[in-house]
């Protein structure tokens, strides 16, 4: 019979491991997020890398840009 102790142990593992793919599962979500807007010229970056909305970029014509201003 397996023991209380090692199946704690496993628990607590699992857990940690767990958590640390969700962090790193993010990480690369959001930066192939980005990388996909900046491909498709949604976004762009400013000299110092900051990210700001690309002025040039063409709303389509269900898009009211004054309306969130």
């Amino acid at each position: 019979m397996i023991e209380i102790e090692i199946v704690l142990i496993f628990l607590v593992f699992s857990a940690g491991i767990g958590y640390s793919c969700f962090k790193e599962g993010t990480k690369h979500g959001a930066s192939t997020c980005l990388e996909l807007l900046h491909e498709k010229k949604i976004i762009c970056y400013d000299n110092r890398g900051h990210i700001k909305p690309n002025p040039f970029f063409d709303h389509g014509p269900w898009v009211d840009p004054e309306e969130n201003s």
